[in-house]
């Protein structure tokens, strides 16, 4: 099953996707101990076309701190690569950035993310089901998450300057 998904997503023209995540932080100030505990509930849906290489990711989150629900932040977010360019609408404001198109394509493709994901995944035939009229394998998918961790270090280090966070904690 693990050869027919990777053989199968090496001949993909085009996807879409959605996504749901719940991200639940814990910030520690070194210095004086502090503690802050932030969580994140974000939905997303997109589409890729591989041949083009060519992405859009429309995508909501909110943000709260635990004990101060009432001044929580949402942010929206349009995204989309064309070629070796990223445009990135937050909150009305856009930001274009260029990159090497390599560069530009694997840190954005969704596809071979979940791909290499799932290669190193512990996986356990649930049985079938059948989804909008295709017979479809249920497999549940035990993630290893240093390699889940790499991954968002990444994706998230292109965003963000947090070179010093453990993502696996």
């Amino acid at each position: 099953l693990r050869s027919l998904v990777v053989d199968s997503s090496a001949k993909l023209e085009s996807y879409s996707f959605s996504m749901e995540m719940v991200q639940n932080i814990d910030l520690v100030d070194l210095s004086t101990g502090e503690a802050q505990e932030l969580h994140t509930r974000s939905i997303g849906f997109g589409f890729t076309n591989m041949t083009d290489r060519a992405l859009k990711l429309v995508m909501a989150s909110l943000t709260y701190a635990k004990g101060d629900e009432e001044n929580s932040t949402a942010v929206a977010l349009d995204e989309y690569l064309l070629n070796d360019t990223i445009y990135i609408k937050m909150d009305g404001n856009w930001t274009i950035t260029k990159l090497p198109a390599a560069a530009a394509w694997s840190q954005q493709n969704t596809m071979e993310q979940q791909v290499n994901m799932f290669k190193q995944s512990d996986l356990t035939l649930m049985g079938s089901e059948t989804e909008e009229g295709q017979d479809c394998y249920k497999v549940w998918a035990k993630v290893d998450m240093r390699t889940y961790a790499g991954q968002l270090s990444g994706e998230l280090g292109s965003y963000l300057p947090m070179t010093a966070t453990n993502y696996t904690d």
